[in-house]
């Protein structure tokens, strides 16, 4: 007669298949990780074989700290969302960063029974496998979080071509962003190198957060308008009313919108656009200058420095009963 096994006594053998693959599936230096070193058919001195990894997937998840096994380089975190008892064994991987009260830390500061947040990587081939990439006490986190997803304003502390530190202007904390070929660099609108904005020089910055960790700079500009329209300039719908219109433009017909940021757009539109005033279909030369309008853009679509669009709708604006013009 089969015997037939609990859920949870599947769960614990599974947590103890993901412990014994830990070591092996951790790809980390000779001296700081010596279970992983040459096979025993390797001569003295080979470098250690770190397997090849096919799958990862990152998540970020608030968790209470459990226990640290400092000699197996593992812990056991209680994600906040599990049921209780349900602890996960987690491998440290030997580049794990560690912040706690702002600052950079180390994993003897945290303790046992600590509520914190946990950057994890779950690997499924070659061997499954969950790895600490980096770890946070609450309030640290949170206040990154913030860093990676709010405007920074303040000034240049300190700069390099792949990097700027600001002082931030609410509270004093240095906040780092890394400066990529991606970084939008803007100065009374128009585009500038990075040594426009010296050590002094005030300066807003919209972050981006890097799915390996850290956090870069977007955009950077002099002022919040600035760094505001250069956003907006990245996203698909527009608002505003239309300024102009140039039906037989050499590229192509042309609006003009100033959109509700106050910044004046000019974009082509694209072969086939929708052009609408309620149920009416229009023309680019019938579009009407001076009425409020909603415009779609081809996202990646360019040509001679405009952006295409591919639909505009003249808001209908409906009278409130009683109401005479």
């Amino acid at each position: 007669m089969p015997i037939a096994i609990s859920p949870a006594r599947r769960f614990r053998a599974r947590v103890v298949a993901v412990f014994l693959c830990c070591a092996a599936a951790i790809p980390c230096r000779a001296q700081t990780c010596p279970t992983q070193g040459a096979s025993a058919d390797s001569p003295p001195g080979a470098p250690a074989v770190t397997p090849a990894v096919s799958r990862a997937t990152t998540r970020t998840i608030p968790a209470v700290l459990v226990a640290v096994d400092a000699e197996r380089k593992t812990l056991r975190l209680r994600p906040m969302d599990s049921a209780a008892g349900s602890d996960m064994l987690v491998a440290i991987d030997p580049e794990c960063e560690y912040t706690r009260k702002g600052a950079a830390s180390a994993l003897t500061a945290f303790a046992p029974g600590e509520r914190v947040v946990a950057r994890l990587s779950f690997r499924t081939s070659p061997q499954e496998v969950v790895i600490l990439r980096e770890l946070w006490d609450e309030r640290s986190y949170l206040s990154e979080r913030q860093t990676r997803t709010e405007l920074c304003v303040g000034k240049i502390a300190s700069g390099t071509p792949s990097a700027i530190t600001v002082r931030r202007e609410r509270d004093g904390t240095l906040v780092a962003f890394r400066v990529t070929e991606k970084t939008r660099i803007l100065k009374y609108d128009k585009p500038a190198p990075l040594e426009a904005f010296p050590v002094g020089e005030k300066v807003v910055v919209k972050p981006r957060a890097l799915p390996g960790g850290g956090v870069m700079a977007a955009i950077v500009g002099g002022t919040l308008a600035e760094v505001t329209s250069a956003h907006l300039d990245t996203l698909v719908r527009w608002e505003g009313v239309i300024h102009a219109v140039d039906p037989g433009a050499a590229d192509g017909p042309t609006v003009t919108l100033l959109r509700n940021d106050g910044a004046t757009r000019r974009v082509l539109l694209a072969p086939g656009a929708s052009l609408k005033q309620g149920r009416k279909a229009l023309s680019p030369a019938t579009l009407p200058v001076g009425g409020a309008a909603r415009v779609h853009l081809v996202r990646g679509g360019e040509k001679a420095g405009l952006r295409f669009a591919d639909e505009i709708t003249i808001v209908v604006r409906r009278e409130a009963p009683g109401e005479t013009r």
